[in-house]
């Protein structure tokens, strides 16, 4: 078992680098190939050594979630992160929200759209 699964030769040459969970890493991978993508497969304990262990440096960095703001593992992951990293973590996620899901198909294509509209903000901006 792998705390984290990450390419680590893409952490190296990558100025960005984006921390998630679950299926949302291989939609990032194939949305924005230029960007080091790491995927926590551990939260709980948080796998602070191993982040520690990819040296990082002052890259930017960015925790994104598929889940609404006040869900998923935002709350619990970004300062853990911002302590192991010592500095600043930016969030891309759904904004938030009662129900986990809106339940219409057309307004989770848009919301997934604002999701990646903040991801390439965070690209381009850094």
């Amino acid at each position: 078992f792998k705390e984290i699964l990450c390419n680590s030769e893409a952490v190296q040459r990558a100025t960005h680098v984006i921390f998630t969970s679950g299926e949302l890493a291989y939609d990032l991978e194939k949305a924005f190939p230029n960007a080091a993508i790491i995927r926590l497969e551990q939260l709980c304990p948080f796998p602070r050594d191993a982040i520690k262990k990819l040296q990082i440096g002052n890259k930017a960095v960015m925790y994104c979630q598929p889940e609404p703001e006040n869900m998923g593992g935002l709350s619990f992951v970004v300062p853990r992160l911002e302590s192991a990293l010592g500095r600043k973590v930016l969030t891309a996620s759904r904004r938030a929200s009662g129900p986990p899901a809106t339940g219409y198909s057309g307004q989770h294509v848009r919301e997934t759209e604002e999701l990646f509209d903040r991801v390439r903000r965070f690209l381009a901006n850094q």
